[in-house]
C-alpha cells in the first residue's frame, strides 16, 4: 500500500526586519558590522551580521552570518542578480518554492530598500 502525504503548499512568510543600531553605512556592510534582526511571525527573532560580497567595486550579493551563542553559526549567501533579483542558498530557499522567497531574501530586500529612502 502506497501512502501519500497531502502537504500544504508553502505559504508566504510574514514578519519584520530591522537594522540594529540604525541603517548601515556602506563601510559597515563592507566590514560585516551591520546587524539585521529578522522576526518571522510566531517565532523568536534571529540576528545576523550582514556583509557585502563584492567583485571589485561591484556588489554581487550579501553574506548573512547568524549570531547564536548556543549553536554553530549558520552562514547564508544572498546573490544579487543583474535584474535586481535576490536568491539565497539557505535550505528554505533551495528546497521550498515559497512565494516571495525565504526570510533572508525578504528581510534583506525590505531592509536595504528602507535604507535607500
Amino acid at each position: 500500500m502506497n501512502a501519500t502525504r497531502n502537504r500544504k503548499a508553502p505559504q508566504p512568510l510574514s514578519g519584520s526586519a530591522r537594522w540594529v543600531g540604525g541603517g548601515p553605512t556602506q563601510a559597515r556592510l563592507d566590514d560585516g558590522d551591520a546587524i539585521l534582526q529578522i522576526t518571522v511571525a510566531g517565532k523568536e527573532p534571529g540576528f545576523y551580521h550582514v556583509e557585502t560580497n563584492k567583485d571589485g567595486d561591484t556588489v554581487r550579493g550579501y553574506r548573512l552570518i547568524k549570531i547564536d551563542a548556543l549553536e554553530k553559526a549558520a552562514t547564508y549567501d544572498v546573490e544579487l542578480h543583474a535584474d535586481g533579483l535576490l536568491t539565497c542558498d539557505c535550505p528554505d530557499a533551495t528546497n521550498v518554492d515559497r512565494p516571495g522567497g525565504c526570510k533572508h531574501v525578504k528581510a534583506l530586500r525590505a531592509s536595504l530598500a528602507a535604507c535607500s529612502k
